[in-house]
């Protein structure tokens, strides 16, 4: 007869939406697992709310306590009792299950659990400055942790106060490796890897004296491979474009404030291939595909009587861009940016990925006439050009934020910090969805309050509240920021 099995996993979780993984983790677990049980330690993000659409078990602390974790591990494992239990799975929010785990595997393990076996393990595997570079050496290719355990009579935790005490329940006696391994993301983003082990408050002088005694920050004898395909679970395959971690001496290892300070002055780190190649398919045969099309529009916006003329910019923002410099974040095939140049832009640079794209509207202002001191298409794709744009008056962005993922949103924020000019106003648009702004690409939905969060950690102010965009035949769907820079 066959064994009822329920699956449940568990997980303590803390501000997991601000910290980019909570999306991918919930997708993760609820692929295998019947069922989610959480302790918040107390999060100050939306984490919760979105959590809460996976699961209603969700158990709240007050505060940030990680000493406390063994006695919130077995809050977990007495609600995860309470509903039946018969198997039980540990993941962190940053981690995911391999693919063959995934995709049956621990399931299987579960329903055909081997005698004298109380527990399993699974080898972790490290990514390293990004989501496809394996680092293997010293503490990073560890051995395995125990995750999976059966439910048995009188199972428990030795509840202590602490860190790195015994993780899994004092019951446990017999563990067994598991054929599977746990896809661990926490070191894949360096700036928040610095953030998880405490080295943002770190100065030059603090990194490079701190570094060499330190497992994770030290990388000179940093060795690492390219993860096979076959690890990564649906949903999660890499794109294999980052380079080669290489070895780095302690003296060029790079402090927080200047990592962050970097990583907002180059938009092309920003760049995500993946979702690049979506916009191109989703637009190949659209607007943004056809030449022939982008030039009616262009006409349209270009030769109209002044009488006539109708910025439909300026129904979605409201700024005065006469005699400033001008970002335009996502110009496609540059209307916008005419709308800008015809109400006396000092000059409009239209940002775009697709350098086909820039071709055709590039082409579209030349037949159009328009003055060329007066616009530059750039490549942000692009290091070199976009590293040499100056600061500007204006940035504005329409219609991107809803197709990226809010990790590279944040980056966006980021970048426009470093380049919004003192006094400067950037004017952002955001998708909104029942009170929620959400990000349609990564099925993500950050509140209004949590963007607000995120721009005044990026070093922007959110002048007044956010407002709904008006206008004759625009639907109240769109949120827009008015945002200044800090200090």
């Amino acid at each position: 007869m066959t064994q009822r099995i329920k699956l449940v996993a568990q997980v303590c979780m803390y501000n997991e939406i601000e910290k980019g993984n909570l999306e991918r983790f919930l997708d993760n677990v609820s692929r295998y697992c019947d069922d989610i049980v959480i302790w918040d330690d107390g999060s100050t993000d939306n984490s919760v709310e979105v959590a809460s659409h996976r699961t209603t078990h969700i158990l709240r602390g007050d505060t940030n306590d990680q000493m406390n974790e063994l006695a919130h591990k077995q809050a977990i494992l007495t609600r995860s009792l309470q509903i039946g239990a018969t198997h039980l799975f540990w993941l962190d929010c940053d981690e995911v299950l391999d693919r063959d785990g995934t995709l049956g595997g621990i399931r299987d393990l579960c329903q055909h659990w081997p005698d004298g076996v109380d527990a399993f393990s699974f080898k972790e595997i490290n990514f390293w400055r990004s989501d496809c570079w394996v680092r293997t050496d010293t503490l990073f290719d560890r051995g395995s942790f125990v995750r999976l355990w059966k439910v048995v009579p009188n199972i428990r935790f030795d509840v202590r106060n602490g860190v790195h005490l015994r993780l899994y329940p004092s019951t446990i006696q017999s563990i067994s490796p598991a054929p599977f391994s746990v896809l661990h993301y926490g070191f894949h983003d360096y700036r928040r890897m610095m953030e998880k082990i405490g080295a943002h408050t770190f100065t030059r002088e603090e990194l490079h004296s701190r570094a060499p005694s330190n497992w994770i920050l030290d990388e000179r004898d940093c060795t690492c491979h390219l993860a096979s395909d076959v690890l990564y679970p649906p949903g999660y395959e890499s794109e294999k474009n980052s380079p080669k971690p290489e070895k780095k001496a302690t003296e060029d290892l790079i402090p927080y404030s200047d990592v962050s300070t970097l990583e907002g002055e180059r938009v092309s780190q920003l760049i995500d291939q993946k979702q690049t190649e979506r916009w191109r398919l989703r637009h190949q045969r659209g607007y943004h595909g056809k030449f022939e099309d982008i030039h009616v529009r262009n006409t349209g916006v270009w030769t109209h009587e002044e009488d006539t003329w109708t910025p439909q910019l300026f129904h979605m923002f409201h700024f005065d861009p006469a005699g400033k410099v001008v970002f335009d974040v996502g110009a496609g095939g540059g209307w916008y940016a005419l709308e800008c140049i015809r109400a006396g832009a000092k000059k409009v640079y239209c940002l775009e990925i697709d350098a086909r794209l820039i071709k055709q509207a590039e082409r579209s202002f030349r037949e159009l006439g328009v003055p060329e001191e007066a616009y530059q298409f750039v490549n942000i794709s692009d290091e070199e050009a976009s590293a040499a744009l100056p600061t500007a008056d204006i940035i504005y962005c329409l219609t991107v934020f809803q197709h990226i993922p809010y990790r590279l949103v944040e980056g966006y924020f980021r970048w426009i910090a470093c380049k919004l000019s003192s006094g400067g106003e950037a004017h952002l648009q955001l998708h909104r969805l029942d009170g929620l702004t959400t990000f349609l690409d990564s099925r993500e939905r950050v509140s209004i309050e949590n963007v607000g969060v995120s721009l005044e950690r990026a070093g922007l102010c959110v002048v007044g509240s956010p407002r709904l965009v008006e206008g004759e035949n625009i639907k109240p769907v769109w949120w827009i920021y008015v945002c200044s820079r800090i200090g």
